[in-house]
């Protein structure tokens, strides 16, 4: 037992003697990216990268605190909020040449509109600022489906005490003033029937915000209509309950033994007539012989 163990620390020893020989040439003329990671030395170094050819810097107002996102040719780029009066700022965008478009998306700070806008320009050939972009007030609607002759509110956001213009596709503008917040509502009373596709724009200072790209669609339904669309979104709630719940298995199982308990009845009456019997049947009791005397007895 002695013996084994000295021979296999023998063992160990001679192969940490041969790796360490083999570790010389290494060590003595290492190669240029074994030393770069050993011997770093102490210089400083300096590391740059930079996807682009050039620079864009883009920044404007929007509303206060709005979060802002920065897109082209459906691509993301960069996101930043605005400042509390409304004015933003992207610097520092990596950008190839041709560079020609790009869009801004922007949520107001109460998550209740969104608005988008896009520039179209020639393609960049050096770095370059935008500057001065007015974003188009961000817009929503407390519902989206009202009945028809009901009052449908519209809100959003823009720079404080903006002037905004709510339209329609159809011609009709909505004029209103935001507050000291940015904010702004329009309540459009009696709709008609139909569907509208709403979009807006202000001017703030003398200055128009940009077209808007994105619009808000209000729907005012007849009374059918709205039947028939609540009757529709409840079937939905049912079969999504039913098919992706174990609730919904077991009652869709519990459904299928009734129907093919009902079909059995249907299409094979003398079973029927068995099983009905069955049930008409009543079990003799054990105390029943003791109302039976005790009615003899009385008459």
């Amino acid at each position: 037992m002695k013996l084994r163990s000295l021979f296999v620390a023998r063992r160990y020893w001679l192969f940490a003697i041969v790796y360490s020989l083999l570790s010389i040439p290494y060590l003595l003329f290492p190669s240029p990216a074994f030393a770069a990671t050993i011997y770093p030395g102490n210089a400083p170094v300096n590391v740059s990268a930079r996807v682009g050819e050039f620079v864009v810097n883009i920044s404007g107002l929007a509303s206060p605190y709005a979060s802002i996102a920065l897109y082209s040719e459906g691509q993301f780029l960069r996101s930043t909020v605005a400042d509390g009066g409304g004015y933003f700022y992207i610097s520092q965008i990596s950008v190839k040449s041709g560079f020609s478009s790009f869009c801004l998306q922007a949520v107001d700070f109460k998550r209740i509109g969104e608005s988008e806008a896009c520039l179209e320009f020639e393609p960049v050939l050096a770095s370059r600022d935008f500057k001065d972009i007015f974003l188009p007030p961000t817009i929503g609607l407390f519902r989206k489906q009202i009945n028809a002759g009901q009052e449908a509110l519209i809100f959003g956001y823009t720079m404080p005490g903006a002037k905004v213009d709510i339209k329609i596709r159809d011609g009709k503008t909505f004029k209103v003033t935001a507050d000291e917040s940015g904010y702004y509502q329009y309540r459009y009373k009696n709709v008609p029937k139909g569907s509208y596709y709403l979009s807006s724009t202000s001017e703030f200072e003398k200055k128009k915000s940009l077209p808007p790209k994105r619009e808000v669609k209000l729907e005012a339904l007849s009374i059918p209509a709205r039947v028939a669309l609540t009757t529709q979104g409840f079937l939905e709630k049912i079969w999504e309950l039913l098919t992706t719940t174990i609730y919904g298995f077991l009652l869709v199982m519990l459904l299928l033994l009734i129907i093919i308990i009902i079909l059995i009845l249907i299409l094979k009456p003398a079973w029927s007539k068995i099983i009905f019997d069955k049930l008409k049947k009543r079990k003799v009791m054990h105390h029943d012989w003791l109302l039976e005397f005790v009615a003899t007895n009385s008459s």
